[in-house]
């Protein structure tokens, strides 16, 4: 029997021993529900139209252009544009969760793949010569064991064709996590701690992917980065983003 007949055959044994549940409510999925149930999926609340035209963030009315936080940001935006996927409301948060804290990759999959499904065009348009994950600092990854951002970056090449980098921006500086501080502190603790390993390669437009847009001050801070190194254009993609 041939090796890929074998691996069809050994992954429908896996469905039947462990079938697939839904990454929400934990309900066994039927066939027609690939990575989520139905009523789940309706639970989600994807990112539409009108949104900033910086940061992605959700707009209250069509009339305006830019987000509050971005009109109002103290300092320099260096990223170019970002788009989102969801708010990050409970069902964002679990899905978020569960992959970061408890390595449950098929998240990243389902993620990536409903990403695809509805803002493919507008990524493409950016002709990125490299998608770029948001970095650990090396002792978060040797504890965690691997970055969820890298994970999704991973999933989303698959997709846009578009070679991943993990090797040259670095966290250098091991900075207290930006969930656990408030909205005036979090720039500062991000200061200068990215770098970029010049002089290895040089990119036109790239894109950083990062798990969740709060503030925006880590994806701001590896757009400086980016710009500093050579990079024209820098955009982003999160899969939530907390709305205003």
């Amino acid at each position: 029997m041939e090796i890929k007949n074998l691996k069809v055959l050994g992954e429908r044994a896996a469905e039947i021993l462990f079938p697939r549940k839904c990454p929400l409510c934990l309900k066994v999925l039927d066939e027609a529900e690939k990575m989520i149930c139905k009523d789940c999926y309706k639970k989600i609340s994807f990112t539409k139209e009108p949104l900033c035209m910086k940061c992605g963030r959700p707009l209250k009315s069509e009339e305006e252009e830019y987000c509050p936080s971005c009109q109002g940001y103290s300092g320099k935006i260096y990223f170019d544009k970002g788009v989102s996927l969801m708010i990050h409301d409970e069902s964002a948060k679990k899905l978020l969760y569960d992959l970061k804290y408890s390595n449950i990759r098929e998240n990243a999959k389902f993620l990536a793949r409903e990403f695809v499904r509805k803002k493919y065009k507008e990524v493409l348009s950016w002709k990125a010569d490299a998608i770029i994950p948001v970095p650990l600092h090396k002792k978060r990854y040797k504890k965690r064991g691997f970055n969820q951002s890298e994970l999704l970056a991973n999933e989303l090449a698959k997709y846009f064709k578009i070679a991943v980098d993990s090797a040259n921006l670095l966290r250098c500086v091991d900075t207290i996590p930006q969930k656990e501080l408030d909205k005036s502190k979090r720039k500062k603790n991000i200061e200068n701690s990215f770098k970029f390993l010049d002089n290895i390669v040089k990119y036109k437009y790239a894109i950083l992917v990062d798990d969740i847009f709060t503030t925006g001050t880590t994806i701001n801070e590896c757009a400086k980065v980016l710009k500093k190194s050579g990079v024209e254009n820098v955009y982003f993609i999160t899969m939530s983003i907390v709305s205003e």
